[in-house]
């Protein structure tokens, strides 16, 4: 039973109209098999891409990534903040039960955009399974969180 679990960033920087980003890369908890959902169940993505698992998650590629997000046009040497949504994940993005949980968002913060006026942003996130014993149906889960970024 394998389930591809990815995040779809909606990222919204706040009122600069020359504001751009670019997502290098999305958040992605890869490719899994959940056997069991006798209880609950964690993948941690760290900013660098590292990621681990209990042994009640079984990977496969293509492996968990974390999220690259490029920032420009920004004021020079400003102190910036970055605040996320918690998400879920569910078969085939449909909102349906069983849900998948991410949470614990982490960043390569605190954050001062460049003298260029640029900001790179590293994500992570942990993924949690509910534990409650209903089973994860194969198929695609995906789901999507806003990160704001703010100064």
């Amino acid at each position: 039973m394998l389930a591809c679990a990815a995040l779809l960033l909606c990222a919204t920087p706040s009122a600069r109209a020359q504001t751009q980003y670019t997502v290098d890369q999305e958040l992605s908890f890869g490719r899994m098999g959940i056997p069991s959902n006798l209880s609950a169940h964690e993948l941690i993505v760290d900013i660098n891409g590292n990621y681990t698992a209990d042994p009640g998650i079984v990977l496969a590629a293509p492996f968990p990534t974390n999220a690259d997000i490029l920032l420009e046009g920004l004021t020079p040497n400003m102190p910036f903040n970055v605040t996320f949504s918690p998400g879920t994940l569910t078969l085939n993005g449909g909102g349906m039960q069983p849900y998948i949980f991410v949470t614990d968002f982490t960043t390569n913060g605190p954050f001062t955009t460049t003298a260029g006026g640029t900001l790179q942003v590293l994500i992570g996130a942990t993924l949690r399974t509910s534990g409650n014993f209903d089973p994860y149906p194969s198929g695609p889960y995906s789901g999507t969180f806003n990160v704001t970024f703010d100064y």
